[in-house]
């Protein structure tokens, strides 16, 4: 048996730290992935007020609109709607940001456990994505 083929088919010893290592990357990978489900969700959530707002521009000052409040409905003039859609948007602009920043640090998490992964463990661990 060769030396390429008989250091391949050896056991590697993972050690407490390893295993830690190695969880804590799992955790943070799941992390990321419902981190970026999230954001799409929201952006999309972002550009349907976006077209809400855009719709208020051609109607009537005068007009009464129903508004939705969680489940329940209520009337609201144009200015009041166009108030309380501007209010939304900026809150959501701002969850918006809050998960680009968590991405953005959970990413930064896993590249550094990847190097360390990979330095010890090289082509015997596989850590990308399958999707």
């Amino acid at each position: 048996m060769s030396k390429k083929t008989q250091s391949i088919d050896e056991d590697v010893h993972i050690s407490y730290e390893d295993q830690s290592k190695i969880n804590k990357f799992a955790i943070n990978n799941t992390k990321l992935h419902d981190f970026q489900d999230e954001l799409v969700e929201k952006k999309k959530e972002l550009t349907n007020l976006n077209d809400a707002i855009d719709e208020l521009v051609i109607l009537d000052e005068t007009e009464i609109i129903p508004f939705q409040y969680g489940e329940i409905f209520t009337h609201l003039s144009v200015e009041e709607a166009n108030q309380e859609l501007e209010r939304s948007k900026k809150l959501l602009e701002d969850e918006i940001g809050n998960l680009e920043n968590k991405v953005s640090s959970t990413k930064k998490v896993l590249s550094d456990l990847k190097t360390q992964l990979y330095a010890k463990f090289g082509n015997k661990i596989n850590l990308e994505d399958t999707e």
